[in-house]
């Protein structure tokens, strides 16, 4: 499971989910919201099929929105970006016969995610090393380090697309600088024998050299 969600990226990058439109990772088009308070409706849309569901975005008008909850297959609960997962919502302007597009970045957090894992000494198959990536204590960490790390393969893979895109090789340029100063300084807390406390720090930026 990865640490990092869609909307956690738009505490970073608001404006990825526009600026990167891959369109083999698009969820879910419809031009038939309805957006009321912090509600959003779409008869024509199915966002159980979608997989639309907590942790999505969606573009309501081109205008980011991170979805709280689904309350059934037509109905979710959005906000507008906050910095962290819970707070007040913050409703998005209103309307109806709105244009709702539900992208995601899974496949590039979960690229992210394994190479984290493996760079730690955990085995993504099995996480041998430590037995579970649960016991991985410092979730803030390491959302901010999935987060950086997948934005800078979300606008490579922008780059890839369009071709010469000076924007977007730029922002791919500043999150792979991001990520590598944020590593550098993480210390990464780990609980190895299950009891819910934390009896290992790893110091990401240190690496162990071992003579053959």
């Amino acid at each position: 499971m990865n640490f990092c969600t869609d909307r956690d990226l738009l505490v970073f990058e608001p404006t990825v989910f526009g600026d990167v439109p891959l369109a083999g990772q698009e969820r879910l088009r419809t031009n038939d919201g309805v957006v009321q308070g912090t509600t959003l409706e779409s008869a024509a849309g199915d966002f159980a099929a979608a997989g639309v569901a907590a942790g999505s975005v969606v573009l309501i008008g081109g205008e980011p929105c991170e979805v709280v909850e689904r309350v059934d297959e037509h109905q979710l609960t959005i906000t507008r970006p906050r910095a962290r997962g819970a707070g007040e919502l913050m409703a998005p302007a209103s309307g109806v016969s709105l244009e709702v597009v539900g992208r995601t970045f899974e496949p590039q957090i979960t690229r992210a995610h394994q190479a984290m894992l493996l760079a730690m000494g955990m085995d993504a198959e099995s996480l041998a090393l430590e037995g579970d990536q649960s016991r991985v204590l410092s979730t803030e960490a390491m959302v901010e380090l999935e987060a950086l790390a997948s934005l800078e393969l979300i606008y490579r893979a922008g780059v890839a697309l369009t071709g010469d895109n000076a924007g977007l090789a730029k922002k791919a340029e500043e999150y792979r600088r991001r990520f590598g100063r944020s590593w550098e300084q993480a210390v990464v807390m780990i609980d190895r024998d299950g009891d819910g406390l934390a009896d290992r720090a790893r110091h990401l930026g240190v690496q162990r050299l071992r003579r053959v």
